[in-house]
């Protein structure tokens, strides 16, 4: 089963792909999607003070941000764990153990670290790791930077 994503144009002009569905998708999906996101994003998502943010400012969105979709995010999603949005029943149940592992590497791990982080998160959960290859996250970040 293939996840449906669809793309949008933040508001730096940039192209994204938003999941539409993470009912439907695999964990490798989750993992590949999160991942590739976050890459191609190079920074954490943070609000103005300075805390991490499921949507920061131009467009950036935390590991969990990225699998909730535009249309169904608020602001009073913020400063809610995602265990917490599930339990409220905001987000759907589904991964939730992978989500909170890619929300955890997002929001505790200095960027430059977050490869190896995502090495970790692949081996925990039995992934294959074909979406890391060839991504340094840590030129990356400084790119970014």
């Amino acid at each position: 089963m293939s996840v449906k994503w669809k793309n949008t144009m933040r508001r730096n002009g940039t192209k994204e792909r938003t999941m539409i569905d993470l009912k439907t998708a695999t964990r490798q999906e989750v993992f590949d999607y999160v991942v590739t996101n976050l890459y191609e994003q190079g920074c954490k998502s943070l609000s103005k003070d300075g805390s991490c943010a499921y949507r920061g400012p131009e467009g950036a969105k935390c590991a969990a941000g990225w699998l909730i979709p535009d249309e169904e995010y608020n602001t009073s999603l913020e400063g809610s764990g995602w265990g917490a949005l599930v339990k409220s029943l905001k987000v759907p149940k589904n991964h939730s153990e992978l989500v909170i592992a890619l929300q955890e590497a997002h929001d505790l791990e200095p960027t430059e670290y977050w490869g190896d982080c995502f090495v970790r998160i692949a081996k925990e959960f039995g992934f294959n790791t074909e979406v890391l290859k060839g991504k340094d996250f840590t030129a990356k970040i400084k790119e970014n930077g």
